[in-house]
């Protein structure tokens, strides 16, 4: 029996954006939102550099076990190091993806790639044959650091014009200090990037609407 024939069709969700952008606090929320009794699965690029909360973990594994006594591991990650999965040979992401899928089963899987990582590219290496049954592609999260955004170095910038063109969903934050006609314009920038992405407004201390984002799980 082969690797395909085992796992089949498992929903992944890229969450991507440039260095800085602030993924974090969105995984972390995604996996607060995580219902209790579903596996879900995480693979990272550079793990020591992306914070994930470790207690959250523990406390969706403690509510998972209140609901259902059997259920173990019901968040798994994994790290992929050594440079970024899009740039270097396709073996380390391999490795760790059919490791995770296969040892934990899991009912969901979102990555994290690099900030530096070209998400096409990343996209591109995911459905590749060998993929295409294992894995079913849900939605492409990009966040977007309006603070960065303000400098013209990173307007301009391809890779962080990158992460904007793939995005499914752009989730903005740090964007408190701009004025209305600010954030006219960083959306019209937005739009002649990407017509199709939803856009959501993440302010400071405030949760990001996940209804609305894990909507593009399903």
């Amino acid at each position: 029996m082969t690797f395909s024939q085992i796992i089949k069709n498992v929903p992944f969700t890229l969450v991507t954006g440039f260095l800085g952008a602030g993924k974090t606090t969105v995984i972390n929320q995604l996996l607060a939102a995580r219902p209790v009794d579903e596996r879900w699965a995480l693979l990272i690029n550079e793990f020591g550099r992306i914070g994930i909360d470790g207690k959250l973990i523990a406390n969706t594994q403690d509510r998972a076990d209140e609901a259902n006594k059997t259920a173990k591991n019901n968040v798994a990650i994994r790290e992929v190091s050594g440079g970024c999965i899009c740039c270097t040979s396709q073996l380390p992401l391999q490795i760790a993806l059919t490791r995770l899928l296969s040892d934990h089963h899991p009912q969901r899987l979102m990555i994290e790639p690099t900030g530096l990582a070209p998400p096409n590219e990343l996209l591109r290496q995911l459905s590749e044959p060998h993929w295409q049954t294992a894995l079913s592609m849900q939605a492409v999260i990009t966040v977007l650091n309006a603070l960065q955004w303000q400098q013209q170095k990173y307007r301009t910038h391809e890779g962080f014009q990158a992460h904007v063109r793939a995005a499914d969903v752009i989730v903005i934050n740090r964007y408190e200090t701009l004025s209305t006609d600010q954030r006219r314009e960083m959306q019209s920038w937005i739009i002649t990037l990407n017509t199709q992405a939803r856009i959501i407004w993440a302010a400071a201390n405030a949760h990001v609407p996940t209804k609305t984002i894990t909507t593009q799980l399903l």
